[in-house]
C-alpha cells in the first residue's frame, strides 16, 4: 500500500468515527443529560449536515473543561473501578 492510499483510508476512517461520535453524542446521551427543553433552550439540536465555519473559535477556557472534565467522570458508575492488587 503506497502513501497516499494510506492517508486516503486513514481519512475517511477517521471522518467515520466522528460522526458516529457525534451522533451518539447529540441522538442519544446530550438529550439524557439535557432533556428536549435544555437541548432547545441551548441550541444543541444540531443537524448532521451542520457546514464546517473555519472562522468559528475552538478554544475552551480553562474553567469550562475543567468543569465538563469532572461531569463526564462522574457518569461513571464507581463500581466500574479497577480492583487493587
Amino acid at each position: 500500500m503506497n502513501e497516499e492510499t494510506w492517508h486516503t483510508m486513514h481519512s475517511t476512517t477517521f471522518g467515520e468515527h466522528i460522526f458516529f461520535i457525534k451522533v451518539i453524542n447529540y441522538k442519544e446521551y446530550l438529550p439524557l443529560v439535557f432533556g428536549e427543553a435544555g437541548m432547545r433552550k441551548w441550541r444543541l439540536n444540531l443537524g448532521l449536515n451542520v457546514p464546517y465555519d473555519p472562522q468559528a473559535d475552538p478554544t475552551l477556557t480553562n474553567v469550562f473543561s475543567t468543569a465538563a472534565f469532572r461531569f463526564g467522570h462522574s457518569q461513571v458508575p464507581f463500581g466500574n473501578q479497577p480492583k487493587s492488587r
